[in-house]
């Protein structure tokens, strides 16, 4: 099976956890492409491929060899991953059903993410599945566990998503704490998607923001996509 990857800087956890536990995937080929931010939402579709625009810069892509468009067709399935999609549900306030709902609804569709599934879809029947931002570290555990307004938020961006089609894979439960944070466990020794991971400097270390985390994140979030296929 050979699968697309493309994200933008959160997509580095998923590749350095790709280089830890590919080999336990012995079926499966993965290719990466990843831009920073949103840019991977200015990809145009022209006969089944997926490119940039002529002067519009370049993705990163692993391995490095795989070219500079999206073949569609040539893949099994995708994983989209951050991408501007983020689900930390909102604060209580006096919003109805159907504000809450459209709010929702927008925080899905303007996104990068979203144009790409809709470019996917236009070409193929091949399965999505979508990864959400990161839930942002907390600075110290209380508890463990997702709360029930995360896992009502889920449900309703994961009934959006299902729309595409594609399918929502939330970040594993055991990386959650407090509700609607991720473990700061996850936010040490945070890699760029071009560093070697086991480079000493910086050891133990949190990351300079509570969004990115670490390869031991990225291989339980890779692997979680990859038994959904």
């Amino acid at each position: 099976m050979l699968i697309c990857i493309l994200g933008n800087s959160h997509a580095a956890a998923l590749k350095h956890g790709w280089d830890r536990i590919g080999a336990g995937f012995p079926d499966v080929d993965a290719h990466f492409f990843t831009m920073l931010g949103q840019n991977l939402g200015r990809l145009e579709l022209t006969d089944g491929r997926l490119a940039l625009p002529k002067g519009g810069g370049s993705f990163r892509t692993f391995p490095k060899d795989i070219g500079d468009s999206i073949d569609i067709a040539a893949y099994d399935g995708f994983i989209l991953h951050g991408l501007g999609l983020r689900v930390r549900p909102p604060k209580e306030g006096p919003w109805s059903q159907a504000v809450r709902a459209c709010a929702a609804a927008d925080a899905v569709r303007d996104t990068a993410m979203w144009k790409l599934v809709s470019d996917i879809r236009s070409v193929s029947a091949a399965p999505v599945r979508v990864g959400h931002t990161p839930l942002l570290a907390a600075d110290a555990v209380h508890d463990r566990g997702a709360s029930d307004a995360l896992r009502e938020y889920l449900s309703v961006i994961s009934a959006i998503i299902a729309e595409a089609p594609a399918t929502l894979v939330p970040q594993p439960d055991e990386t959650i704490v407090n509700g609607v944070w991720t473990d700061p466990q996850f936010n040490t020794d945070v890699t760029p998607i071009g560093r070697d991971p086991d480079e000493k400097d910086g050891q133990g270390q949190r990351h300079s923001d509570n969004s990115h985390m670490n390869p031991a994140f990225g291989a339980l979030m890779l692997e979680r996509f990859l038994r959904s296929f």
